[in-house]
């Protein structure tokens, strides 16, 4: 959400949050094109929402691997990122922020 200009940064956004900012903020997208900024891949597990980041372009992705406050927001590859959420009964979707 901060990648998007929401004043977000120092706030824990809860699950419903951010999936009432993705339905408003945001469009289901069937691309996978890794070079777009702006797309928001988002995983569910057992249909519930599980994951999210977000593309910057060139192929990168800014990821956080978990809520920790000691966990750092890092500059992945978008197929790093993708495989690292590989998981059975998982789902990726993409989302580019309007």
């Amino acid at each position: 959400m901060t990648a998007a200009g929401e004043p977000v940064e120092r706030d824990w956004v809860q699950l419903d949050e951010f999936q009432t900012w993705l339905d408003s903020a945001t469009r289901s997208v069937e691309s996978a094109d890794r070079d777009v900024p702006g797309t928001v891949l988002v995983w569910h597990e057992g249909g519930e929402l599980a994951h999210a980041a977000v593309t910057i372009g060139g192929g990168y992705a800014l990821h956080k691997p978990s809520q920790s406050w000691s966990s750092p927001v890092m500059v992945w590859t978008v197929e790093e990122v993708v495989r690292s959420w590989r998981f059975p009964g998982t789902r990726l979707s993409r989302h580019r922020i309007r």
